[in-house]
């Protein structure tokens, strides 16, 4: 039973809180399939095993809470390059042949800038942050929100 306005504010601030979260799964999701489609289906390596979601780039994504107050909620999602894999033995995001021995923090931006070495063939990697950014700027954004709001039974009007 909702007897005062601070038990409204708490109700629906648990809704939308809920909404936020449900969608930036679905954002992550869309994000991992776009490193799926613009990295990893681009080529099979051969010196070393791709480690995919068990300690390779799809396994670094995390939703992070950047703030959480009563009227506001941010969430970002994030790459952290110490959940991936590191073994120089065998190629993985680093090796003893390498200056850098460990280049899991540099992995994104040799990836998103062409920066592959000769143990790599040349190619154009997709961006797939720009992927991302303009699917969900695209009308994609606001559909996962609709959805995780009409889950909730919350009215949900664009404008």
């Amino acid at each position: 039973m909702i007897d005062n306005e601070s038990t409204l504010i708490s109700m629906l601030m648990a809704d939308l809180k809920g909404s936020l979260m449900d969608t930036m799964k679905d954002v992550k999701d869309l994000h991992e399939k776009n490193v799926e489609i613009n990295i990893y289906a681009n080529y099979t390596p051969v010196v070393y095993e791709r480690q995919g979601e068990n300690g390779g780039l799809l396994g670094s994504f995390k939703i992070e809470q950047v703030s959480n107050d009563l009227l506001s909620n941010e969430l970002m999602l994030f790459s952290y390059p110490y959940f991936m894999n590191h073994d120089p033995d065998a190629f993985i995001h680093g090796s003893y042949y390498w200056v850098l021995r460990d280049i899991r923090e540099l992995l994104e931006e040799i990836i998103l800038e062409g920066k592959q070495g000769n143990m790599f063939p040349r190619r154009e990697w997709g961006n797939y942050y720009e992927e991302t950014v303009s699917q969900l700027d695209s009308g994609r954004f606001e559909k996962y929100i609709e959805k995780y709001f009409r889950k909730r039974k919350l009215k949900f009007k664009k404008e």
